[in-house]
C-alpha cells in the first residue's frame, strides 16, 4: 500500500529600471501544503509473504537559480525584493502519515523464507531561494529578503491493530530529509550615500512519531524508530543562509547583512 505526493514548485520575477528617481520592486511567495495520507479501516485483514505500508511526501524548489533580480540606474533610487517559501504552515503541516485502525496486518512468512511487514513514512524537502539586486546613481536604498520556511510531519498511528510477522522483523519507522538555503547578494554604488541590506531566514521544524494505542505488534524483532528507516538511514536535515551586500560611495553609507 503505496502513497506518494511529489511536487515541484517555484517562482520567479524581474526588476529593471532607468530614470531620474525611481522606486521599484520585486516579490515571489511560494507555499505548498500538500500531504501524503493512508488509512486503513476498522476490520481490514491483509495477509501475504511481504506487506509494505508507506507514505512519502516529496517537494523541490529548484527550478530556477535566482528567484528575484533587480538592476536600476537612477539618480535617487529605492528597490525592496522579497522572497518567501513556506513548505508547509504551523496550521497545516506538510505531512506524511498512516492511519492504521482495528486491521490484521500479517506476514505468512517462516524460518526458511521469512517474509517482510514494514510501515513507513518519510517527509523529503528540498528548497533553495536566492535573490540578487544592484543599484547605481547618486543615493540609492537597496533592500533584499529571502525566507524559507519548513514545517513538516512525518507520523505512523496505529490504534486497535494487530500486526503479526511469524518469523521476520516488524519495522514501524518515521523519517524526515530537508536541504534548503536562503541567499542575498545586494549591492549599491551610489555617488553620495546609501543604505543596502540583505535579510535572509531558513526555519526548519520537522517532527517523527509513532504511536500505538491498544495495539498488538509482534514479530521474530519489533523496531519502532522515529527519526530514522528500517535500513538505519537517519534523519538528514540541512538549514543555511547567507547575506551578502556590497556599498560603495563618496561619502558613507550603511550596508547591513542579517543571516538567520
Amino acid at each position: 500500500v503505496l502513497s506518494t505526493a511529489t511536487m515541484r514548485q517555484d517562482g520567479k520575477a524581474d526588476a529593471l529600471t532607468i530614470a531620474g528617481l525611481s522606486g521599484s520592486g520585486a516579490a515571489v511567495d511560494n507555499e505548498a501544503t500538500g500531504d501524503a495520507l493512508v488509512s486503513i479501516g476498522n476490520g481490514a485483514q491483509l495477509s501475504g509473504l511481504n506487506i509494505v505500508v508507506s507514505a512519502k511526501n516529496i517537494f523541490d524548489k529548484d527550478i530556477f537559480p535566482i528567484s528575484l533580480f533587480s538592476g536600476s540606474v537612477a539618480l535617487g533610487g529605492l528597490s525592496v525584493l522579497a522572497s518567501t517559501t513556506d513548505v508547509g504552515t504551523s496550521g497545516d503541516r506538510f505531512e506524511a502519515r498512516i492511519d492504521i485502525g482495528s486491521v490484521n496486518l500479517k506476514s505468512t512468512g517462516n524460518n526458511a523464507s521469512p517474509g517482510i511487514l514494514r510501515i513507513e513514512s518519510l517527509t523529503d524537502v528540498e528548497a533553495y531561494d536566492s535573490v540578487e539586486g544592484s543599484s547605481v546613481g547618486g543615493f540609492n536604498l537597496l533592500l533584499g529578503l529571502s525566507d524559507v520556511d519548513v514545517d513538516s510531519s512525518s507520523v505512523v498511528n496505529l490504534t486497535g491493530s494487530t500486526v503479526v510477522n511469524n518469523a521476520g522483523k516488524v519495522d514501524v519507522t518515521t523519517r524526515s530529509m530537508a536541504d534548503t538555503r536562503s541567499d542575498a547578494d545586494v549591492t549599491i554604488a551610489s555617488l553620495i550615500s546609501g543604505a543596502v541590506g540583505g535579510d535572509t531566514d531558513t526555519q526548519i521544524d520537522t517532527r517523527n512519531q509513532v504511536t500505538l494505542t491498544n495495539a498488538n505488534v509482534k514479530g521474530g524483532e519489533v523496531n519502532l524508530f522515529a527519526g530514522r528507516d528500517a535500513y538505519g538511514q537517519v534523519n538528514l536535515i540541512d538549514g543555511f543562509a547567507n547575506s551578502d551586500v556590497q556599498a560603495y560611495s563618496l561619502l558613507p553609507n550603511i550596508g547591513v547583512p542579517i543571516a538567520n
